[in-house]
């Protein structure tokens, strides 16, 4: 909600900035009540709040530098910004978790790529920046790539 989310902000991020400067400065705008992870699957409607008295009004349709969301989704944000999901940061009431799993995921990806350099002959940073967005391959591409060793033929007569 708007007041939680404010408030913890405030502590957070306003003693740190220059005298002036609010958290809100820090964001094109700030959704709360996404409710992940409906927020990245979903297309849950949103609304605007009124800062002043927390109060819901109708989307106008377009997302307002400097106002306050409720609800929504991803891809509305993402599209209404013209970036990427990873350009977006989603800050939750559970941040150490998803910091935590954040960085488990992180932890695993590095060591595939580190696993797969070496037995693709590619650098790890080659394998992270291949494997950032969909990079899809037939099956001679990938032995071409050196992901896999050989690629088996269906037997002629079968598909």
């Amino acid at each position: 909600e708007w007041s939680y989310t404010d408030a913890m902000m405030r502590y957070a991020f306003d003693r740190f900035l220059p005298a002036g400067t609010t958290w809100r400065s820090l964001f094109h705008f700030v959704v709360v009540s996404a409710r992940k992870p409906d927020f990245f699957t979903q297309r849950g409607p949103v609304y605007e709040v009124m800062t002043d008295s927390g109060l819901l009004k109708p989307f106008p349709g377009k997302l307002v530098e400097g106002r306050v969301y409720h609800g929504g989704n991803a891809a509305l944000v993402q599209r209404q910004l013209g970036v990427d999901g990873d350009e977006i940061l989603y800050v939750g009431d559970h941040m150490f978790t998803d910091v935590h799993i954040s960085k488990e995921i992180l932890r695993w990806r590095d060591t595939l790529n580190h696993v797969l350099a070496k037995h693709s002959g590619k650098t790890p940073a080659d394998l992270q920046r291949d494997s950032d967005r969909d990079f899809y391959m037939t099956a001679e591409q990938a032995k071409a790539y050196g992901l896999v060793d050989h690629v088996v033929q269906p037997k002629p007569g079968r598909a």
